[in-house]
């Protein structure tokens, strides 16, 4: 192993990442391989390499130890594999660490606080197609210039506090040219259905967090809004980045935006 642990530790988090399996398939062996020190991105990191792989497992041991139903350890087993495998990414691709959130291998370092955080996040949410970019965002987040620990915990609320069609929602904002939205808003329409008005509510509380915007035009209800004119800036251009929303299904996004036509 790359540095010195008790072999019923790794054990503990070997077991609690095999339980993800089905979700995380063949991402399980490589995040399991990084943090024993198997792997390039692991070595590569230099001394990084091994503080995140000490916070990892340090989160994995809390976890494996909790009392957890089958199903969230699957989904906790899963996220921490896929965020290891996305964290042993980066640093392959040579990406710097922040110094504000950089794994410290103190007893209380501001990563491993973003990791208990996103990760008990996760125990608790059922949305399971949430689930890999839960992990993007775990993964990236130590790597995010100019972001200091605040932010980043800011960051991992919003993220668990929105479902994953507001999540779909917000990658069609991101990637409006792709779909043709609306381009006036909803007063008087005569067509509201409870499915449509759902849809309006999820883009109105999007905006009321002020993940979406909509240049001058305020939006005091939600049929106010005007699809063709919401904008993804700052904390929603951070969000849709690290969480990687462009790699959500092609037919999910479709399925949010054919309401917003």
């Amino acid at each position: 192993m790359m540095f010195d642990t008790d072999p019923e530790e790794f054990r503990s988090f070997e077991e609690l990442l095999r339980a993800g399996t089905d979700i995380a398939g063949g991402a399980i062996g490589g995040a399991i391989g990084f943090v024993g020190g198997g792997l390039p991105g692991a070595v590569a990191g230099g001394a990084a390499g091994p503080l995140f792989a000490r916070t990892f497992l340090s989160v994995g041991k809390d976890f494996h130890r909790r009392f957890l139903s089958p199903r969230e350890q699957t989904r906790v087993g899963a996220v921490l594999a896929l965020a290891v495998n996305k964290t042993s990414e980066n640093i392959m691709r040579g990406k710097e660490q922040n110094p504000k959130l950089a794994a410290a291998g103190t007893k209380r370092d501001s990563a491993k606080e973003l990791c208990e955080a996103l990760v008990l996040a996760v125990q608790r949410d059922p949305e399971e197609k949430k689930l890999k970019f839960y992990a993007n965002l775990l993964g990236n987040l130590p790597f995010e210039k100019e972001i200091d620990a605040g932010e980043a915990h800011q960051l991992t609320r919003l993220a668990q506090g929105l479902t994953y069609r507001q999540l779909c929602l917000l990658a069609v904002f991101a990637e409006a040219g792709r779909f043709r939205l609306r381009d006036s808003h909803y007063i008087g329409y005569a067509a509201m259905t409870q499915s449509l008005l759902s849809v309006l509510l999820d883009v109105y509380e999007l905006w009321t967090r002020q993940i979406v915007g909509s240049g001058t035009l305020v939006l005091t209800t939600y049929d106010h809004i005007h699809p063709a004119r919401i904008e993804v800036h700052g904390v929603g251009g951070r969000l849709y980045r690290l969480m990687e929303l462009r790699d959500i299904m092609p037919t999910d996004l479709e399925e949010a935006a054919q309401f917003l036509r």
